[in-house]
């Protein structure tokens, strides 16, 4: 029969090796979580450009409606001359606020795939830490109670 000090350094040692495991997994799953919330933001960044643009190119009409109006109600020529360059104008400034608009938007999904690889990573290191862990416990636990067995066995001299 085990000496009961004994069996209370391998439950403990069972114990912390399970501990360490489920901390691990719980910080993976956690990682994986913010994993998934990153690919919805992602979306949603793509889904906000989009309205983004639209909106832009329903601003840029209008203007350009009302720049035609307010020339063709001063008896000038609409589409010759300097109204010409005034929608050459407002068609360039359309292109560049276009442009930036996606310019930001893959700044910002860039951003967030980053925090996600670093986040696939962590949960994956402490899943890792976490099995290293528990076989360390149980190298430790073993260890201290086979030490003890080995003092409750000793026969005396």
């Amino acid at each position: 029969m085990c000496e009961p000090v004994t069996i209370a350094l391998a439950a403990s040692a069972g114990m912390s090796a399970m501990s360490a495991m489920q901390q691990g997994q719980a910080a993976g799953a956690a990682a994986e979580e913010n994993i998934a919330t990153g690919e919805i933001q992602a979306r949603d960044v793509y889904a906000r450009v989009e309205d983004d643009k639209q909106q832009l190119a329903h601003s840029m009409l209008r203007d350009k409606a009302t720049g035609q109006t307010q020339t063709a109600g001063g008896n000038l020529r609409v589409s010759q001359g300097s109204s010409l360059d005034w929608e050459n104008d407002l068609l360039e400034t359309y292109v560049s606020d276009k442009a930036a608009i996606d310019e930001n938007a893959s700044r910002e999904v860039y951003g967030i795939q980053r925090g996600m690889r670093l986040e696939k990573m962590a949960g994956d290191s402490a899943k890792r830490a976490g099995a290293m862990n528990a076989g360390a416990s149980l190298l430790s636990g073993a260890g201290a109670a086979g030490s003890q067995w080995q003092t409750y066995n000793k026969k005396p001299a």
